[in-house]
């Protein structure tokens, strides 16, 4: 194998490599993404998962199910009951801009039009990846 064949499969590799890290990992929230939890109130907790946008929200729903079963095994609690899911939260709005904008905290806000065809009115929709509020039992 010549030296330009070699460069071509190093280059290759490298390149696999780094874009399977561009998807959030399991991990405590850092500058990429992560999960973070709260204790809120007696044995109930909000748990968030962030995820950044080479992240599917199959994915993120996945890990924000395996932290909450973490936080009530770190607790000594068998189970969870996810009492709210506010993963997605939506208001319609009239006379919309149509936007899509990100924040340093990985939030995303776009706005959708219905199917009408009337653009007066429009469904905003905030994705701030995974939020479960959990009680433990």
């Amino acid at each position: 194998m010549n030296i330009i064949s070699k460069l071509n499969v190093l280059s290759l590799m490298l390149f696999v490599l780094v874009m399977q890290g561009c998807a959030t990992g399991y991990r405590p929230k850092g500058m990429f993404g992560g999960y973070e939890d709260k204790l809120v109130g007696e044995n109930l907790y909000e748990v968030r998962f962030y995820r950044n946008q080479h992240t599917s929200a199959d994915r993120t729903q996945k890990f924000l199910l395996y932290r909450c079963a973490e936080v009530a095994l770190e607790n000594n609690f068998d189970s969870f009951i996810i009492i709210t899911d506010q993963s997605y939260l939506k208001e319609t709005v009239t006379e919309p801009e149509i936007e899509i904008s990100q924040d340093d905290d990985i939030h995303v806000r776009s706005v959708v039009s219905s199917s009408k065809s009337d653009w007066s009115q429009a469904t905003v929709t905030f994705n701030w990846t995974g939020i479960y509020l959990i009680a433990l039992v």
